[in-house]
């Protein structure tokens, strides 16, 4: 008995085998191969029938031809039908009634984002721009499609999956590390001055509290970051911004000693990552330099990054990203609202488009941002919970990996900060047993 899916196609197709690497290699872990001709199949085992003919006790997929385009730019219509209570498109006759496959790879790769030109105040694809509503958009549809495909696997196939554990990938964005400290004398006089004509003495006041050793920095919010990550989180990273200042990129300058001091010290308990500069995907040469800086100060090579106010354009960023050196993205998330822009809680691989080609490159899709809930959803306390709790359960239900992100200062405070209350909350729910 075959040891793997045998997937039989009489059609091939770059496009096609990033999906199948996908669904068989990165999410079963059980392996496939293609197969042209019907002869060749051995039908004892499992068979995937990507094509119209009738193959007996096969599962069939009917292919809309999608995937073997010539200009895979143009796709066939999206409308949402059900299978098996999930929202699913591309619909098709067959055993599996739509174009599995084809949907996969219209969400992995992104194709709304190269063909819909609209984009927000920051050149970003909301979700507000997506062709999916927001229900569909909150849900890992690409892992529920697939953990019902496996349930189609005939009772004693022979095949052997790996094992999949359910994941907390713990991040944090460091925009802007201390509010106050580390500051230039002439950043003091200039920020107090502009506190003083605005008549925002408390936060004058603040300032030189903290300058003085009288006060902690509002932002320092580190050793409770490290508190919760040692005790809860499978994984923590840090994105830091080394950026040249400009309107968007205000954190202190790379060569800055408390700057240097804390990315230094995360690395005791926490991987270190690039957080790209708003001006980094416009300003050639510009990732590099920023990349190298940290490089520097960490002593090590970077390999992970999240564009600052996740802003990506397709398919620039991602290459410029792997012309860096760089394997691995946390930036697929819409600011906008919580959920998954590609459809999955799975780590996958960038597939460029335009080249067809899949990519070293490896996209980590985020969950959840805290600005997202507070700034665009603008949700209390109660709202924001329920919506976490939401994600945790569907990720949780297919064992994906749920990533969040979170910024330190909106962690500041001891108490009364109920995004603070909001991550601790999280951070339990996460934690595996």
């Amino acid at each position: 008995m075959p040891s793997n899916v045998q997937i039989y196609s009489p059609k091939s197709s770059a496009a096609l085998s990033f999906v199948l690497d996908f669904v068989f290699d990165e999410f079963y872990g059980c392996g496939y191969e293609i197969i042209s001709e019907v002869n060749d199949l051995d039908l004892d085992g499992v068979v995937i029938n990507y094509s119209k003919a009738q193959i007996e006790n096969a599962i069939q997929i009917i292919p809309n031809d999608y995937l073997f385009a010539s200009d895979l730019k143009r796709f066939p219509e999206v409308e949402i039908a059900q299978w098996k209570e999930l929202p699913v498109f591309f619909e098709t006759q067959g055993s599996v009634p739509f174009d599995l496959f084809g949907a996969i790879f219209f969400l992995l790769s992104r194709i709304e984002e190269y063909t819909n030109r609209k984009r927000d105040a920051h050149n970003r694809f909301s979700a507000g721009i997506s062709i999916f509503s927001t229900d569909f958009i909150q849900r890992p549809v690409i892992d529920e499609w697939l953990v019902e495909l496996k349930n189609e696997f005939p009772n004693g196939a022979g095949l052997t999956f790996a094992e999949r554990q359910f994941k907390w990938i713990n991040t944090y964005d460091i925009d802007v590390a201390y509010a106050y400290r580390f500051r230039t004398f002439k950043h003091v006089i200039s920020a107090a001055g502009r506190n003083i004509l605005r008549s925002d003495f408390n936060s004058f006041f603040t300032r030189f509290k903290v300058l003085l050793g009288n006060k902690k920095d509002p932002y320092d919010t580190f050793a409770f970051q490290r508190e919760v990550s040692e005790k809860y989180a499978d994984e923590t990273i840090y994105f830091f911004l080394l950026g040249d200042r400009s309107k968007y990129d205000r954190n202190l300058p790379y060569h800055n000693n408390g700057m240097k001091s804390l990315i230094q010290s995360s690395e005791n308990f926490a991987r270190i990552g690039i957080h790209p500069s708003y001006v980094s995907g416009e300003k050639p040469g510009q990732l590099s330099v920023e990349i190298n800086r940290l490089s520097n100060i960490a002593s090590k090579e970077i390999m992970a990054s999240r564009q600052h106010f996740l802003r990506i354009s397709m398919p620039s960023t991602f290459r410029n990203l792997i012309d860096s050196g760089i394997s691995q993205d946390y930036s697929m998330g819409y600011a906008d609202m919580p959920g998954f822009r590609s459809g999955t809680c799975t780590p996958h691989y960038f597939f460029d488009l335009e080249r067809k080609s899949k990519t070293t490159l490896k996209i980590f899709p985020l969950v959840v941002m805290e600005g997202s809930l507070r700034d665009y959803l603008k949700l209390d306390q109660s709202q924001a919970q329920t919506m976490i709790n939401m994600l945790m359960d569907r990720v949780k239900a297919v064992n994906g990996t749920f990533i969040s992100l979170w910024h330190n200062d909106s962690l500041a405070g001891e108490e009364g900060n109920y995004w603070k209350d909001l991550y601790l909350e999280m951070a339990k729910s996460l934690k595996r047993k």
